[in-house]
């Protein structure tokens, strides 16, 4: 969970994040798709990957190389997967 709350959000913004909700989205890594699972959960001002806004019914699939951001595009995040497979 990314949000300002921290009672709820393992990362946490400061209280005074511009547009940050309280528990803004949540991420879930999936091993079987390499890929890691965005939703927003209701937020006031939207999350936003490359550019489309996110509906929360629907989460999205984050493949290498897109970019996710909160409210505005001040804070940017970039998922990337290592090729290098281990056993």
């Amino acid at each position: 969970v990314l949000g300002r709350d921290p009672r709820v959000a393992h990362l946490v913004f400061p209280e005074g994040a511009r547009g940050i909700s309280k528990r803004h989205c949540v991420l879930t890594y999936d091993p079987n798709n390499k890929g890691l699972w965005i939703k927003d959960c209701w937020s006031t001002n939207g999350t936003f990957v490359n550019a489309n806004k996110l509906s929360p019914e629907y989460p999205k699939l984050l493949l290498s190389g897109e970019r996710f951001y909160l409210a505005n595009t001040i804070e940017q995040f970039m998922f990337s997967v290592d090729s290098k497979e281990t056993t």
